[in-house]
C-alpha cells in the first residue's frame, strides 16, 4: 500500500404530554430548555421498551442501555446524496418518517447516539422510553441540554425501512443546534450517531462526490484498488476513533465528519501541526484548533471534515474497520506526491 501525502490549508410548538402546553418555537437564537414540569410530564406518558420488543439494562450511575433496537431486515445497498448546500462536503441526507414526512437527516460520527428535537415530537412520532426516563446529556458538544431516550418506529433511508430508530430527543424548543454541528446544516431534524449508523454491515462516505452509501451487504469487499489506508477501530461503540501519529507521537484518533475544521487539540501548541499519520495516509500542515473555540468537548483529538473531505471513508462494522480510499473519480483524488517517511525534523 503507498502513502498518500496532502496539502491542506491553513418541546417548541404544542408538548403533547398529558395537557402540558408551551410557547410556540423559536427558528433562530438560543433554545429554551424544558421546565421540570414539561419533563415531568413527558415521564407520565413515557413507555416500556417492552412494548415495542426492545429490552432495557440498568447499572448504577449510568445510563440505560437499549437493547434490540435500529432493527433493519432488507439485505441490500443504497446510495444517498448529499442534500447540504452546493459546494460542501457535509454529509446531510434526507430521511423519511415511515411514509410520511421528508426530513434532512445529519450523519455525525463524534456522537455515540442519534438525536431529535422533542418539540417536534408529534411530527417525528417520538415515543418515550421508560418506565422511568434517563436525562442523559451530548458528551461530544458543549450543550448543557438535556435529552430523552426514544424510539421513531419506523425510519427510511432511501429503500431501508429502520424499525425502532433509537433516539435522545433534546429537550429544548427550537432548533437542534448546536447537534448539528454546522449552521448550514442547522435546520435538520435528526443526528445520525454511531449507534444507528453501527446497524449496517457497512458505511461510505464518498465526500468528493458528495454520497452516502448505506449496506447490509457485507462485509464490504470494494476499493482495495483505491485504498489508501486500512484502520483497526479503538472501539466497537462511542465515537469513531482511531490509532494515529500526532507530530510524530502515537494517540488516538476521532473522526469528525461533520466538524467544519481540519485538527483539534486540547490547548494545542501551536496553529499548524505539520504532520498527522493515518496508517500510510499523511497529512500535512494542519489548521489546529482548540475545540472549546469550536464548541466541542475537549478530550481525544479530532480529525475534522476539511481534512477528510478529499477522501472517500468506508466503515467496516463487520471488520470493526476503517478505510481511507482514493475516490474512484481521479479527478477529485487526493493531491500531493507519496511518502514512505516521517519528517526528520519530527523524529
Amino acid at each position: 500500500m503507498k502513502s498518500a501525502t496532502i496539502l491542506l490549508p491553513a418541546l417548541a410548538a404544542l408538548l403533547a404530554a398529558a395537557g402540558c402546553r408551551t410557547a410556540r418555537a423559536p427558528t433562530t437564537g438560543v433554545a429554551i430548555a424544558y421546565s421540570a414540569e414539561e419533563i415531568a410530564a413527558l415521564k407520565k406518558i413515557a413507555r416500556d421498551p417492552r412494548v415495542f420488543y426492545m429490552n432495557v439494562y440498568r447499572e448504577e450511575n449510568r445510563p440505560p442501555v437499549f437493547t434490540d433496537a435500529n432493527r433493519i431486515y432488507q439485505e441490500l445497498t443504497v446510495y444517498l446524496p448529499f442534500t447540504s448546500p452546493a459546494g460542501t462536503a457535509l454529509p446531510q441526507i434526507e430521511a423519511r418518517i415511515g411514509e410520511g414526512a421528508r426530513i434532512a437527516a445529519v450523519t455525525d460520527t463524534t456522537t455515540a447516539e442519534s438525536w431529535a428535537p422533542l418539540d417536534r415530537r408529534r411530527a417525528l412520532g417520538l415515543e418515550i422510553l421508560g418506565p422511568e426516563p434517563a436525562l442523559i446529556r451530548p458528551q461530544h458538544v458543549l450543550d448543557d441540554v438535556a435529552g430523552i431516550a426514544a424510539v421513531i418506529p419506523e425510519l427510511r433511508l432511501s429503500e431501508f425501512r429502520v424499525e425502532m430508530a433509537l433516539v435522545h430527543g433534546r429537550a429544548a424548543r427550537g432548533r437542534l443546534w448546536p447537534l448539528t454541528r454546522d449552521p448550514r446544516t442547522g435546520a435538520a431534524d435528526l443526528v445520525l450517531g454511531m449507534n444507528l449508523l453501527r446497524a449496517f454491515a457497512w458505511v461510505q462516505w464518498d465526500f468528493p462526490n458528495r454520497l452516502l452509501v448505506l449496506s447490509t451487504e457485507g462485509p464490504y469487499g470494494e476499493g482495495e484498488a483505491e485504498r489508501l489506508a486500512a484502520l483497526p477501530l479503538k472501539s466497537a461503540s462511542g465515537a469513531l476513533a482511531v490509532d494515529a501519529v500526532i507530530e510524530g507521537r502515537p494517540s488516538a484518533l476521532i473522526l469528525d465528519i461533520a466538524g467544519d475544521y481540519e485538527l483539534c487539540l486540547d490547548n494545542p501548541p501551536g496553529d499548524i501541526a505539520r504532520q498527522v499519520s493515518l496508517g500510510d495516509v499523511l497529512l500535512r500542515r494542519l489548521e489546529t484548533r482548540d475545540p472549546r473555540a469550536l464548541g466541542l468537548a475537549p478530550g481525544v483529538p479530532r480529525l475534522g471534515l476539511r481534512a477528510l473531505a478529499p477522501f472517500r471513508l468506508t466503515l467496516d462494522n463487520r471488520r470493526k474497520m476503517l478505510y481511507i480510499e482514493r475516490p474512484p473519480d481521479e479527478r477529485t483524488a487526493p493531491r500531493g506526491a507519496p511518502s514512505d517517511d516521517l519528517d526528520d525534523d519530527l523524529l
